[in-house]
C-alpha cells in the first residue's frame, strides 16, 4: 500500500524504534501484550474510542473501520483520484469490487454540482456583516 508521504515513512520508522523497547519482532503492530494483532483487534479499538467520544454512534449504526474505508475511497474519486491508483491502494484484486465507489462517486458529484447551483448560501452576503449584530459586554 502506498504510503502517501515521507512524513508517514518518518513516523512508522519512529513507531519502530521506540516500540523495540518494549518488544523485539518482526511486527508492525502489536497489542497490548506485545504479540502480533489479530483480525478484529483494530475492530476493538476503533469501538472502544468511538465510545469514548460518542463520535460514531448513531441510530442507523455505528461507523466502524470499514465504514470509513468506504468512505474515504468514493470521496478519493468523487476528489479526482484515479480508479487503477485506488485499486492499489485498497489491495483489491479486480476492478468490479471498485464499481460500488465509481457508482456513489458519480451521485455524490452530481449531488456536490446541483449544491454549488442552487444552495441558499450562495444568496448570502459576502463578510455576513450584516446579517451578525454585535453585543456589548458589560
Amino acid at each position: 500500500m502506498p504510503l502517501g508521504s515521507d512524513h508517514i515513512v518518518s513516523l512508522l520508522k519512529k513507531w519502530m524504534r521506540e516500540r523495540e523497547h518494549f518488544a523485539k519482532c518482526d511486527y508492525l503492530f502489536l497489542n497490548r501484550f506485545g504479540g502480533p494483532c489479530v483480525t478484529n483487534t483494530f475492530d476493538q479499538s476503533f469501538a472502544d474510542h468511538r465510545q469514548k467520544t460518542g463520535i460514531g454512534n448513531t441510530a442507523d449504526g455505528n461507523l466502524t473501520p470499514h465504514s470509513v474505508r468506504h468512505y474515504f475511497c468514493t470521496h478519493y474519486l468523487v476528489n479526482g483520484g484515479g480508479l487503477h491508483n485506488l485499486k492499489m491502494i485498497t489491495g483489491h484484486q479486480s476492478f468490479d469490487t471498485l464499481q460500488i465507489y465509481v457508482h456513489m462517486a458519480k451521485q455524490l458529484g452530481q449531488v456536490r454540482e446541483e449544491l454549488q447551483k442552487v444552495s441558499p448560501f450562495n444568496s448570502l452576503p459576502r463578510g455576513g456583516s450584516s446579517l451578525v449584530r454585535r453585543r456589548k459586554v458589560v
